[in-house]
């Protein structure tokens, strides 16, 4: 699933607030990043010693303490982001009037009532995110169909997560041998849209 960045309920919260949410949410993705790095390294240390064969419980528990001082100190070391610095790095316009990016199809259905979150646009993606108080299933009506035009190669594919706390479904395909996708994240309110081209 495409979770470049995750989303958080925004809604009714002057502009001030909303910048403030929107760092600690970028320092969340980042603080994200680390702790894959480190559970990477555990599963590495668990499966396998430097002669081929496993570690025992202790080694492994040994491993998973020094990862979790190291999760700590990357914990810290994220509060001393430049948020500022990483938005520019990325290309990232957190702007209620930012464009959409010009390498996604200009013909992309779009809500009516959408609200703005963000755009990212960078040798790596570009993406357009926006909130919607369409439900899932009329932009499901909205993008499936679209998805199966023939710009795109193949027919879309579907993933769903669900838990008691969320529900996310994506669609993928490919627009000009890179991927596309859909994604849309059921809110309390609203819908979280992503749209996205991931450049191969």
């Amino acid at each position: 699933m495409s979770i470049f960045f995750w989303q958080i309920s925004m809604n009714n919260v002057d502009n001030k607030k909303t910048h403030e949410w929107r760092e600690i949410l970028m320092r969340k993705n980042h603080l994200l990043q680390f702790m894959m790095i480190a559970l990477f390294a555990i599963v590495l240390a668990a499966c396998g010693g430097s002669d081929g064969t496993s570690n025992d419980a202790s080694e492994a528990s040994s491993e998973a303490e020094k990862s979790e001082a190291v999760n700590e100190d990357d914990a810290e070391a994220s509060d001393d982001i430049d948020m500022e610095e990483v938005q520019e790095e990325l290309n990232i316009d957190m702007d209620e009037d930012a464009e959409m990016p010009q390498n996604i199809p200009s013909d992309v259905p779009l809500p009516d009532d959408m609200e703005v979150v963000m755009t990212v646009d960078n040798d790596m993606v570009a993406q357009f995110n926006v909130h919607t108080t369409m439900t899932i299933e009329e932009l499901e009506e909205l993008y499936v169909p679209y998805l199966s035009s023939d710009i795109f190669s193949g027919e879309p594919e579907q993933m769903i997560l669900e838990d008691d706390d969320y529900y996310v479904v994506e669609y993928s395909t490919e627009y000009n041998g890179d991927g596309f996708e859909v994604t849309i994240i059921e809110e309390e309110d609203y819908r979280d849209l992503h749209i996205l081209v991931r450049y191969n």
